[in-house]
């Protein structure tokens, strides 16, 4: 790499606030295991951290490629990760910088993002946001606050309204979601190298705390919660490897299954398909994506032959609701690539070149707007 290029991933790192300079991906931005509804198109979207912006994109249902669609504001400084409500009807997306949560709707046809109101107060260093799969609640996670807030969604219209004060995570939380059945919600802890456990009180979104935190590998960066709410997957920064988890149905705790699996190097962003077969894994160091099988009794992984070539820097994966397609963010060339999902082995294929982006493009998200 060049001088620019690791210029490009240390500004990454460090807006991240992450110890050892690592960095986490973007939020539960679709919320797995979430059956989606019928929706009229589906649209990509882009946080651009480096010139505060939203990169708009129309997806082709039959080649998957990326239609530009313009861009907007963020509507604070540095944005980092973004989260739909399950209808596809708001779009929320958390400022670094700026200390807060912008919110939008969605135009069901064009894709159209306007601002909901002003941008919402947060914690200190809103890293992740991830929407509950009712779309009632919405959790924020605070990397310097080393925080969670909590917020309900108004369903009219989209306007966020805090609960109660923030709870406390472990040390730099980079990453949150909530498990399909919107019971339990998950914060991947870097620099503390655990996951902080929580029930969602399903009348006011409050959460309690459900146990310790479980260890996980090292510097852990992003969570996936496979569509049965059995398993739970986390890819670690700087251990270079994805641990794999069970997940108690009553309680909601994590217990570690089989030995983490290897990775590429600098792992930031692991994803789950919408059947629950394969994950996906975006190794922002060697510029690939790994793939892996899911065992549906077990839920242990397998790899799926060597990782695909991306863009450079991979930072953040997006499957669409319809499993054929991933999308995934190159934080350093600026852009978005666009792979095919072979839906019987899981391979993915690219899908042609790559779509530019804005500046330093940090998380991608792929929904689609109901009527």
């Amino acid at each position: 790499m060049n001088d620019f290029t690791h210029s490009r991933i240390r500004i990454a790192f460090l807006l991240g606030s992450l110890m050892f300079s690592l960095i986490g991906c973007g939020g539960n931005y679709s919320n797995p295991g979430v059956t989606p509804l019928p929706s009229v198109r589906q649209f990509a979207i882009v946080a651009n951290n480096a010139d505060n912006s939203l990169s708009l994109f129309t997806t082709d249902a039959t080649t998957g490629q990326l239609q530009a669609n313009g861009s907007v504001p963020s509507g604070g400084t540095a944005p980092n990760s973004i989260a739909s409500d399950p209808a596809g009807k708001f779009l929320y997306v958390t400022n670094n910088v700026s200390n807060n949560v912008s919110g939008f709707t969605v135009d069901a046809m064009s894709g159209a993002l306007q601002p909901i109101g002003a941008p919402v107060a947060a914690g200190t260093g809103p890293r992740s946001v991830t929407v509950d799969p009712k779309g009632r609640f919405l959790y924020v996670v605070n990397v310097t606050s080393n925080d969670v807030n909590a917020f309900t969604i108004d369903a009219t219209s989209g306007s966020l309204t805090a609960i109660g004060s923030p709870v406390a995570a472990g040390t730099t939380p980079v990453f949150v979601t909530a498990d399909p059945s919107g019971r339990h919600l998950y914060v991947a802890n870097s620099v503390s190298g655990d996951i902080s456990m929580f029930s969602i009180n399903q009348q006011s979104g409050a959460l309690t705390a459900i146990a310790s935190p479980v260890l996980a590998g090292t510097n852990p960066s992003s969570i996936a919660v496979h569509p049965t709410g059995k398993f739970a997957y986390v890819s670690n920064g700087s251990s270079n490897n994805v641990s794999q988890f069970a997940i108690d149905d009553a309680t909601g705790a994590l217990s570690p299954i089989g030995a983490p699996v290897n990775v590429g190097d600098l792992p930031l962003s692991v994803k789950i398909d919408p059947s629950g077969k394969f994950a996906y894994v975006a190794n922002l160091g060697s510029r690939t994506v790994s793939m892996f099988a899911i065992n549906a009794s077990t839920g242990l992984l397998t790899e799926i032959g060597p990782p695909v070539v991306s863009g450079d820097g991979p930072i953040s994966v997006s499957i669409d609701r319809s499993g054929h397609f991933a999308y995934v963010a190159n934080f350093i060339s600026d852009d978005v690539s666009t792979f095919t999902i072979n839906t019987s082995t899981g391979a993915l294929t690219s899908a042609g070149s790559s779509s530019p982006a804005g500046n330093a493009p940090f998380s991608v998200i792929t929904t689609g707007r109901t009527q």
